[in-house]
């Protein structure tokens, strides 16, 4: 493999994995132990008995090994996991949802989100009112499984949304209260091939933007609050005969579909 490759396959181990294979009448593996990688091999005699080896590695002598000895593929899918610690916080290997536990969380270390990929089971995360920014979000997209992704007020800006192009079966995608995303944001929302509900509340999206998406024919959804400096009922009212049978709900207001409205839209508004 090559250097970036064990790179790689370290930071699997430093994040709690274990490596161990079999072939024929040997058995060897590594796994993190202090500060430092222990390499075991054990290999069965003709009588029975076993010939066995045990030693501690520094992280370059493991890296030499790793280049030198081992196929990428062959070492990544064999590394199990029992349990990941994410930016200092405990998470079974098995769950299908990821969510740091306490409210308002702070990620001290975006570089810890790229762990998310090592869940197999992944295919939801929230990341509501926490500091998470663009960094954080290309890292955390390594998670390819992931369907429904909350980004309810947090600290991207439209650019980094590119990220969800690593994500190609999203297909719920909540960024409500975030105003700093404009349309813009529509360049890259509109690369989402399976996408079917976008949840832009509180966002500074405009009824411009939505037309930019009128061509997902995936889209089911959108829900939006309502904001007259940035919605007419005229305007949605196009929005929605360009995004075929995807409704539009204006929070409190009412529904758009196929051109028609239904719902009290409020008096004066236009």
């Amino acid at each position: 493999m090559t250097p970036d490759e064990a790179d790689a396959i370290i930071a699997m181990i430093d994040a709690g994995g274990r490596f161990s294979t079999r072939f024929q009448e040997e058995s060897w593996g590594f796994s993190l132990e202090g500060n430092a990688y222990r390499y075991w091999s054990e290999q069965l005699r003709e009588d029975g008995s076993a010939n066995t080896l045990s030693e501690l590695w520094h992280r370059e002598q493991l890296k030499s090994r790793l280049t030198s000895a081992y196929a990428f593929s062959t070492i990544r899918e064999r590394i199990r996991f029992d349990k990941l610690v994410v930016d200092g916080r405990e998470f079974p290997i098995d769950i299908t949802h990821f969510t740091f536990p306490e409210a308002l969380p702070i990620i001290s270390d975006m570089q810890e989100l790229a762990k998310l990929e090592y869940f197999p089971q992944l295919s939801s995360a929230s990341f509501v009112e926490c500091n998470l920014d663009g960094n954080g979000l290309w890292l955390l997209c390594d998670a390819a499984g992931i369907t429904n992704l909350n980004l309810q007020a947090t600290q991207i800006h439209y650019a980094d949304l590119h990220a969800l192009f690593k994500l190609p079966a999203l297909r719920i995608l909540r960024l409500k209260d975030n105003p700093q995303l404009t349309d813009r944001a529509a360049e890259h929302l509109g690369l989402l091939p399976c996408l079917e509900e976008l949840q832009l509340q509180e966002t500074s999206f405009t009824e411009a933007g939505l037309r930019e998406l009128g061509f997902m024919p995936t889209l089911k959804s959108i829900v939006l609050s309502y904001d007259s400096q940035r919605f007419t009922l005229a305007g949605l009212t196009e929005a929605s005969r360009r995004l075929r049978n995807c409704e539009i709900l204006v929070k409190g207001v009412g529904e758009f579909s196929n051109g028609t409205f239904s719902g009290t839209w409020p008096e004066n508004a236009d």
